[in-house]
């Protein structure tokens, strides 16, 4: 089972965020972070944690559409 993390600028609270699922206990899961253009190390973060558990990797995004903000585009049906 897979674990979707949309994040942008969130270098403070990622690691943590990634870490505790990794150590979930419930089931064997894998974590992929979409990094939404994020302009600290949000996406640097979570390479660093990858290169020690497979379970993590981040993907990132194309550019957004004109007049859309970030994580709400994901949500647009």
């Amino acid at each position: 089972m897979s674990v979707l993390i949309l994040a942008r600028n969130e270098e403070a609270n990622i690691a943590e965020a990634v870490q505790s699922i990794l150590r979930s206990t419930c089931a064997e899961l894998d974590v992929i972070v979409l990094d939404d253009g994020s302009t600290d190390r949000t996406a640097g973060t979570v390479r660093e944690i990858a290169q020690t558990n497979a379970r993590a990797r981040v993907a990132t995004d194309s550019p957004l559409p004109a007049g859309w903000g970030g994580n709400d585009v994901h949500c647009h049906a």
